[in-house]
């Protein structure tokens, strides 16, 4: 967005220098010239000058229509890069969010279960009410919901890390905290 905007403040200064480019150029100063006529007599004569350029065929209007295409164009590429970081904000924050909901509820919820469900399965193994198997499968849905959460974990940083990209620095991650 920085760039967009550097290019448009380039283009509008383009295009004032165009603007002053369609003035005709003055001088004002003191001119001096000596003659000598065909009798010998040598004349000097000394006074004010001015010089003025009359531009006739040239205005400056072929400039001057070309720096304000190429500042329209910059407005636009700039308009179009400020939608486009916007969308990506929005993308990222949504993605944080769903990898942050996702993270938390195995986290709370689905780990904690799977653990009580091992707690209740070696209890119920050592009473001889269910056999290995169902202890091992037991415990096998504890690492494949471990092994999920720090999938959601990873998920959930990398779309900070995402976000914080999007907004241009790592401030997004100070206010964000960590969960």
């Amino acid at each position: 967005l920085l760039a967009a905007e550097w290019s448009v403040r380039a283009r509008q200064a383009k295009l004032r220098e165009a603007e002053l480019e369609a003035y005709p150029e003055t001088g004002i100063g003191i001119g001096g010239e000596r003659e000598v006529p065909a009798n010998g007599k040598t004349m000097n004569k000394i006074g004010p000058s001015l010089q003025v350029e009359l531009p006739i065929f040239d205005q400056g209007q072929a400039q001057i229509a070309k720096a304000t295409a190429e500042l329209e164009q910059a407005q636009m590429a700039a308009r179009v890069a400020d939608q486009k970081a916007t969308l990506e904000v929005r993308s990222a924050r949504e993605v944080l969010a769903t990898a942050s909901r996702q993270s938390t509820a195995y986290r709370d919820e689905i780990v904690p279960l799977t653990e009580r469900n091992v707690t209740d399965a070696q209890s119920a193994f050592e009473a001889g009410d269910v056999d290995l198997l169902d202890l091992l499968t037991a415990q096998r849905n504890v690492t494949r919901a471990r092994a999920t959460l720090l999938t959601h974990e990873m998920h959930r940083d990398l779309a900070r890390i995402d976000l914080a990209r999007a907004v241009g620095g790592k401030s997004i991650l100070e206010s964000l905290g960590r969960p």
